[in-house]
């Protein structure tokens, strides 16, 4: 009976002491895996930087992107911007768009016609709640 209660004393020491050491490397075990799923992430975005980087060495790149976001073109072309691709005048307003007046386009210089675009763009507009968490 002896043998057994001071097996079962030993086994419950060894618990006691080999629990908090095992947890703590199973947690570090964990630690480890997320970093290196962590660098590898890093890794794919610093190869997709360096991608990038190549491209802006390429003057091709450099003049595709400056036409299509800066809307530039080459001396003796003629650039032209679709204001209105639904078919509608400007004065009609398609679901969405504010009507805007005659007025505005014929004698507002562009900072009138972005100031009336601002002033008028909740006007008529239901106002909505945010969604609730």
């Amino acid at each position: 009976m002896w043998r057994l209660a001071a097996l079962s004393l030993v086994l419950v020491l060894l618990g006691v002491f080999l629990f908090p050491t095992v947890s703590g490397f199973v947690e570090q075990r964990r630690e480890v895996s997320r970093l290196e799923r962590q660098i590898e992430a890093q890794r794919a975005d610093i190869a997709e930087l360096e991608k990038q980087k190549r491209e802006w060495n390429n003057p091709d790149v450099i003049e595709r992107r400056a036409r299509e976001r800066l809307r530039f073109v080459r001396p003796g072309e003629v650039a032209f911007t679709v204001v209105d691709d639904t078919g509608e005048m400007l004065t009609e307003p398609v679901p969405g768009m504010t009507a805007v007046t005659n007025d505005v386009h014929e004698s507002r210089p562009w900072y009138g016609e972005m100031w009336e675009s601002i002033r008028t763009a909740n006007e008529g507009l239901p106002e909505t709640a945010p969604d609730a968490p």
